[in-house]
């Protein structure tokens, strides 16, 4: 169900990128929030999962058409699904994420 791309080991916003392994990634979050999307990759790094996210040069164009998305690998899923919850996130059903 994923789709095969190119993902770190460690999160993007750590600025490093060790080595590259190419593995299948899920959209784990799809918003127009930046700051949301920060949160979620600081809370998924400190708990050492690898993520990335796509979109990041056509939404900074196309804020309100074009949603970033925070891929994650899909053996990383449901431990990143779990980690949001506990930091307060809620699931929504178009793919974003509510803080509660």
């Amino acid at each position: 169900m994923g789709q095969e791309s190119w993902i770190s080991h460690q999160c993007a916003c750590h600025g490093a990128w060790p080595y590259l392994i190419c593995r299948a990634v899920i959209a784990l979050m799809t918003t127009t929030d930046s700051i949301k999307l920060l949160a979620a990759q600081a809370l998924l790094a400190g708990e050492d999962v690898a993520c990335d996210v796509f979109d990041g040069q056509a939404s900074a164009l196309w804020r309100a058409i074009i949603p970033l998305r925070l891929m994650v690998g899909d053996d990383d899923v449901v431990r990143a699904k779990r980690i949001l919850r506990q930091a307060g996130f809620v699931e929504a059903g178009d793919g974003d994420w509510d803080l509660r």
